[in-house]
This record gives structure tokens, sequence and C-alpha cells, in this order.
């Protein structure tokens, strides 16, 4: 059965206007999913957004990283210096 899964519910508690990270650069099902919980506010990235370090100068960032993501060394580095950020 789909929408009851990890992911439906990741998104389902995610602040409105979250980036979520996907699982890679495809996001055709994420957004699709999104769209079928009503949560179209949702901005959906792959694990290359921490390197590109595309979040600088964003404010009231709130960020999901998708429960199946898998991410590199330097992006899980990345992340952790972002998730302290965050905390501020």
């Amino acid at each position: 059965m789909r929408g009851t899964g990890t992911t439906t519910q990741q998104m389902k508690a995610a602040a409105k206007n979250a980036t979520y990270i996907w699982v890679h650069g495809d996001t055709r099902y994420p957004e699709l999913l999104a769209r079928t919980l009503g949560r179209t506010d949702l901005k959906f990235v792959g694990p290359d957004w921490l390197t590109d370090y595309k979040y600088l100068g964003l404010r009231d960032l709130e960020v999901i990283i998708d429960h199946a993501t898998e991410l590199s060394p330097r992006q899980l580095a990345v992340w952790h210096e972002l998730a302290t950020r965050l905390k501020r």
C-alpha cells in the first residue's frame, strides 16, 4: 500500500516550505507523492545540494533527509556543519 511508509510520514511531518533531500537527483517521484499528500510547499533536491552549498544565505531553513538517502562522507560532513548552523 502506497502512502503509508516512512517517506510519507516524513513528508507529512515536515515544516512548511522545507527542503527535502531525496535519494538522488531525479525528484519526480517524491514531487508526485507530495502532491498527493497536499504538500506542494516542499522543495525537493538531490544529495548534491549539500556539496553545492546551495543552502548558503538561506534563512529559516528546514531540511529533511529522506530515510533511504545515503550520503557520501563529504555530504555527511556538510550535513553536520549545516545542522550545527540550523540549531543556532
